[in-house]
Parts: structure tokens; sequence; C-alpha cells
């Protein structure tokens, strides 16, 4: 527990070094400083902002770096410069190969994800099956959508077959649908979700999903609905599971980890989702058992398993907010956003 103090400890300083800085809104500062802390590292604000200005600065990119998440992640290299000349390479290779949506909020993230994850001489094979296991996502009714692009990337630079990866989500969703009894439409996201995460690692007994479930019971003192809690916390029982620890002990913690950040400014439920702060609970937790899940074998693939928490506490904090700009900023006409994408889109 104590690891997981000291990093909940420099999340909660990273997070309060972004308050005054106007790049950094709430949602955008709260991922940062979980990217910064993920890498036990303070937060700087002042290369997150140049990496910024290089993105916004630099004639070939075209990809929206909204909320600033790839400019951070930038941030975190000596490289930067480098590494966003192959990010547009991958970009360009995601668009034209892989049919992405060129203006996707999602799809710089998921550029940064490949970069890193692979040498450049492999970007063409990991883009391709990028692109074929989202096909296969689409073609199977898995719910597939632009906030699809980060876990199609995390697939594509497994070993996994496209086609026994794609079959494989099949049985562990219908496997954890039986016996989570989701039999409605409310619990298959979440559902889905338990199989996305645990497809990169066929160590997990699955019976140990379904005790920390019914182990993890935060509705009874939310007030909130036990099928409420049941539909669109799953994600984190998932993570969880691959922790090398006893279910009652990853109860506490989380339950020790999220009781503190709701008393933290700005991690209320006036300003944070319930989900929202249980799953930076569980980012964090995961975090903190990096190096015993290394030592203990607990996870089929390391790399798989630290992109997974990064992608999974990307898309699930950014998601709401992602879909608030989409509606409501980037596409006004006059609007900064826009003007940005026409002028970028008019230089090809």
């Amino acid at each position: 527990m104590d690891t997981i103090r000291q990093k909940l400890a420099l999340f909660i300083e990273n997070n309060q070094m972004t308050k005054n800085d106007q790049l950094l809104n709430r949602e955008n500062g709260q991922i940062s400083a979980f990217f910064y802390t993920f890498y036990n590292r303070r937060i700087n604000c002042a290369a997150i902002r140049d990496n910024h200005n290089m993105i916004a600065n630099h004639p070939d990119v075209r990809f929206f770096d909204t909320g600033s998440q790839v400019a951070t992640l930038l941030s975190l290299y000596d490289n930067s410069a480098e590494l966003l000349e192959r990010i547009n390479v991958v970009y360009s290779l995601l668009v034209e190969k892989a049919g992405f949506w060129h203006d996707s909020h999602y799809i710089g993230f998921t550029s940064y994800l490949i970069v890193t994850g692979t040498a450049p001489e492999n970007y063409q094979n990991v883009v391709a099956r990028t692109s074929d296991f989202y096909k296969g996502m689409v073609e199977k009714n898995f719910g597939a959508s632009e906030a699809s692009y980060p876990y199609a990337a995390l697939f594509g630079l497994s070993n996994i077959d496209v086609m026994y990866g794609l079959g494989q989500i099949e049985q562990l969703f219908q496997w954890y649908k039986t016996a989570l009894k989701a039999r409605n439409a409310l619990f298959i996201p979440s559902v889905r979700e338990i199989a996305m995460i645990l497809i990169f690692n066929d160590l997990v007994d699955r019976n140990r999903v379904i005790e920390l479930k019914n182990t993890i019971k935060p509705a009874r003192v939310l007030g909130i609905k036990i099928a409420m809690w049941d539909a669109i916390f799953y994600d984190i029982v998932g993570i969880l599971a691959q922790l090398p620890a006893s279910a009652s002990t990853l109860s506490q913690e989380l339950d020790e980890v999220q009781k503190f950040l709701k008393t933290q400014k700005g991690f209320s439920q006036m300003f944070l989702s319930v989900h929202g702060r249980y799953l930076t609970s569980t980012s964090i937790i995961a975090n903190a058992y990096l190096d015993e899940v290394k030592r203990n074998g607990s996870v089929a693939d390391i790399a798989s398993f630290e992109r997974m928490i990064i992608t999974r506490q990307f898309t699930g904090m950014f998601g709401s907010f992602a879909a608030e700009l989409a509606a409501h900023f980037d596409r006004r006409p006059g609007s900064f956003a826009q003007e940005r994408h026409d002028e970028r889109w008019s230089r090809q």
C-alpha cells in the first residue's frame, strides 16, 4: 500500500500543478497528471506547452491534439521532435491505409501508441493489422467506434492472429455475459470491455474476475443501483483481475484510494463521474503494482499491460470531453478549431 500512496501523492501533486496552466483544463490536467505519474515523473507544464506549440505550428501535422494529450506524452521524451515526425507518418498510414477518420480525437493517441510500441520498419504491418482488427470488430458488431482506434492499435502491436483474436473476444464476451448474468443491452458495452481488456492476457482465471466483481461493491456506499454498477464498472474489474493480490486486498485498496480522491479538489462527484474516479483509482493501483507484476508473471505480456492501463485511462477519461468538443466547439463556424482544420486540409 505504501507504493500506492506514493503514486497517489505524486498524482495529486501533478494534478495541482496543472491548475494554473491555461492549456490544461480540468479534464486535460487529470489525464496529463496521470501520464506523468505513470512514468514516475513530476509534471512539466512548460515542456507540454512547448510540444503543444510544436504540433500546432508544424506545417505537415494534420491531426488534432485535442486536450494536448499527444503533447503531454511527447514532453516525456528528449527526442520529441523526431517522434512527432514518426507519429505524423503513422497518422497518414492510418488515414490512407486503414480508413480511420482523419479528424478523430483519438487518432493522434493511436498513432503515438504504434510509434512507441514498434520500430519504423514495422509501421506498415502494424497499421495493416490494426485496420484488419478494427474492420473485424465492425463486422462482428462489437460496438466499434473511433474510441476503439487505440484498442485496435494495441491488437495490431500484439502477436495475436487477427481471426483468432476476434474469435477469442467473442468467446470471452459470451462467457462473461453468461457468468455475469448480463441479460440486457445496458450491460453489453461493459462486458465487451472485459473481453477487450483480457484478450491480451490469457493467464487470468475467469473465476477470479467474477470473485472481484462480487467483492467490490461500492454501489451500496454510493447510493446508486447495483445494476448500474454492474453495467459501467466491469472494465475496472478486468484490470484489477490481472494484479497479484487477493480480491479482498484489491477491494480495500480501491476503496481507500477512491475515498481519498473524492476529498481532493476537482475529484468530487460534482466534477468527476463516479466511474471516472474509480477508473483513475484503478489505474493508479495498477501502476503501483507494475514491478510486482513483472516479478510475479501474472500477465502474459507486460508491455501490452502497460499500454492497456494508459489506453483505458485515456479513453475512459477523455471520451466525454472529446464528445463535448466535437458537438459544441470543433465544428462551430469561425471557431479557432474549425479554422485550424480548414487551414490544415487546404494544404493537401
